[in-house]
Order: C-alpha cells, then structure tokens, then sequence
C-alpha cells in the first residue's frame, strides 16, 4: 500500500468532515436545546412543587372535614339519646300527671253533703291527699 494513496487520503477526508459534522451538529443540537430544556424541567420542577402543595392542601381539608362529619355524626347520635329520654321522661311524667289529674277531677267532682261544713270537707280531702302524695295513706 502506498501512503500517499489518494483514495485513501479521500475516504480520510470523508471520514474527518462526517466526524466533525456530527461533533458540530451535536453542539448546535445541544446550544438549541439545552436552554429550552432546563427552562422545561424549571417548569416540571414548579408545577410539581404546586400539585405537592395542593396535594397536601386537599388532605388538610379531607381531614378537616373528616373530623367535622365524624362530629355531626356524635352530635346526631347524641340528639338521638336526648330525644329518646325527653321521651321517655314525658312519658313517665304523663303517666303520673294521669293520676294526679284523676284525684283532681274526683276532688273537684266530690260535693260535701247538704248542710255539712264545706271548710271542713275541704280541709279533710286536701289532708288526705297530703298523705296520699307522702305515701302515708
């Protein structure tokens, strides 16, 4: 082989321009891109810090209202107790007054005998029901 082979020498050439053409064409690829790259990746970095924030945002306000219905509903059942026992204490205070208002009705509906003390009478029914509400019949 000669070294001074002149189609040697051109495939060289060939070789050396194809090299520096793909080193140049890397280096305008990088210059171009490069910036509007890391301006990308500010904005990715951003953008994710904002969906972080709001993430945590969103669980604040979850919790919050978790903790809110789990009050409503203690409130509710505690509504419930109270109705349950205002009801049953109407109840029983119906049932006693039941009594109470049949001694009335009967007192009321009771007449002394003709010619009798109406004072006295009266004063005898009330002590009797004294004794009856004291449990002293």
């Amino acid at each position: 082989m000669d070294p001074l082979n002149p189609l040697l020498w051109k495939v060289l050439g060939v070789a050396v321009m194809i090299a520096v053409g793909i080193g140049l064409g890397y280096k305008a690829t990088s210059a171009y891109y490069s910036p509007k790259l890391a301006a990308l990746e500010t904005q990715l970095k951003a953008a994710r810090d904002r969906a972080d924030s709001f993430e945590q945002s969103y669980n604040a306000v979850a919790a919050a209202a978790q903790k809110q219905n789990d009050e409503i509903t203690k409130l509710v059942a505690q509504a419930n107790e109270r109705e349950q026992t205002a009801k049953a204490a109407a109840d029983k205070a119906k049932t006693e007054s039941a009594r109470y208002q049949a001694q009335a009705v009967s007192i009321l509906q009771s007449q002394p005998a003709a010619g009798a003390n109406e004072c006295a009478a009266a004063s005898a029914a009330f002590d009797l029901e004294l004794k009856t509400e004291r449990g002293n019949p």
